[in-house]
């Protein structure tokens, strides 16, 4: 995941959604690099409720 956002960097648009991040990320240290990747020069959206996609 960090491969591709680094390589999407400044370049594309980029939208992620996970509900669970600990179960796509287990160590916390990639979690923390990769928001921070994510949230330079971003807009970030939340969007409550449930999901459709379920």
């Amino acid at each position: 995941m960090f491969e591709l956002v680094s390589r999407r960097h400044g370049s594309a648009n980029t939208v992620v959604t996970f509900s669970e991040w600990h179960e796509v990320f287990p160590n916390a240290g990639y979690v923390v690099s990769l928001v921070d990747w994510l949230v330079h020069r971003a807009e970030v959206i939340v969007i409550e409720g449930e999901s459709y996609r379920v």
